[in-house]
Parts: C-alpha cells; sequence; structure tokens
C-alpha cells in the first residue's frame, strides 16, 4: 500500500511540473507537445471540436480546453 501511496504521489509530481513548463495559452507547437502529439494530429482534433482562441489572427489553445477535449474523448 506504501508503495502505491508514493507512486501516486511520484505521478502528481511529475504531472504538475509537466503543466508548468507550458504557458496557460499555448500555439500549436506548445500544445502539439503539451498533449504529446503531432501537429496533424492537433489539427484533426480542432476539427474534430477542440476550440481554439484566434484574438487578430493570432491562435492560441489554452491547457484547460486541451484537458476537456481530452476528458470527453475518453473511452
Amino acid at each position: 500500500m506504501q508503495q502505491s501511496m508514493l507512486l501516486s504521489a511520484k505521478k502528481a509530481f511529475e504531472e504538475a511540473g509537466r503543466q508548468e513548463q507550458f504557458p496557460e495559452y499555448m500555439n500549436k507547437k506548445q500544445a502539439s507537445k503539451y498533449l504529446n502529439i503531432n501537429d496533424r494530429t492537433l489539427n484533426k482534433f480542432i476539427t474534430q471540436g477542440l476550440k481554439i482562441t484566434v484574438l487578430d489572427g493570432v491562435q492560441r489553445l489554452s491547457k484547460k480546453e486541451c484537458d476537456r477535449f481530452m476528458l470527453e474523448n475518453q473511452k
């Protein structure tokens, strides 16, 4: 049981560290790295409903939106 708790804590710290590496609003390249996918797959996700923010022609994806999209598409 202690081993399991230790692994859970380690995973939580690794995830927190990974999330800190990325800004709240990411460009497409950053979002691809955040999701551990290639650019082509990111564009596919966008056509499937991953929402992007566009301001004055600049596209950004929020970490929250990326997380939401992934959770909603879990099987």
